[in-house]
């Protein structure tokens, strides 16, 4: 039978669900291939064995044969007899590379600071880091799982009450709306970070005259 066959009375809908804003149904977004695609995808993926069959490359991350590879130990044994002038120059790169680390992490330590102190720096601006689910009333929400008369008390709560996310994933298991424990959930973000102009996060405003204010007390 062939992929035509498979799916001709049949849809699929491909996602990425990882990051949490992905959940959101109102953002997902969804790829319906058609039998075409699949079977684009087959001669393509033909070719592609055939192509990369002799040389190491990005295609080889997920390869679960890696580790015993001919061509990849080949590689790791031609690095282990490099010559001496490459090691001294590697060592030289690799002194560089870890001053270079600390001064990069240093700059955008700076350009942070600067930026949640009101100053714009072109390019870039200044957004919340993800934000992780939290109750905003542990006690209340642990009421409210009681009264969906779904769960034995081991199925939401450790020493303390499962988070968020946690009690998620029971619901599902349960089958049960986890909109009834909308009230009783806040996002809080860890801060803020600096990101590109084409971030999709919102900017934040940063009001300069409360920071000025809070300055002058401080000194």
């Amino acid at each position: 039978m062939n992929i035509s066959e498979l799916f001709k009375t049949r849809g699929l809908g491909v996602a990425i669900i990882q990051p949490t804003p992905s959940r959101d149904t109102e953002t997902l977004k969804v790829w319906c291939p058609t039998p075409d695609d699949f079977d684009a995808f087959k001669r393509d993926y033909a070719k592609s064995k055939t192509a990369v069959g002799t040389s190491a490359g990005d295609h080889c991350k997920f390869c679960p044969g890696a580790s015993v590879c001919p061509i990849k130990t080949g590689d790791a044994q031609a690095a282990s007899v490099a010559d001496p002038h490459v090691l001294d120059q590697l060592s030289e790169n690799l002194t560089l590379a870890l001053s270079l680390k600390e001064w990069i992490k240093s700059v955008e330590n700076f350009a942070h600071e600067q930026m949640e102190q009101g100053a714009a720096v072109e390019g870039f601006k200044l957004v919340q880091k993800r934000a992780t689910r939290k109750w905003s009333n542990p006690v209340e929400a642990e009421e409210a799982i009681r009264q969906t008369k779904k769960f034995k008390v081991r199925d939401f709560t450790k020493s303390t009450l499962l988070t968020p996310p946690q009690i998620e994933k029971v619901f599902k298991q349960k089958g049960v709306d986890m909109s009834v424990l909308e009230g009783y959930i806040v996002k809080q973000s860890t801060g803020t970070t600096v990101a590109t102009v084409d971030d999709p996060r919102d900017e934040i405003a940063v009001n300069v005259n409360a920071l000025k204010a809070a300055l002058d007390r401080s000194q």
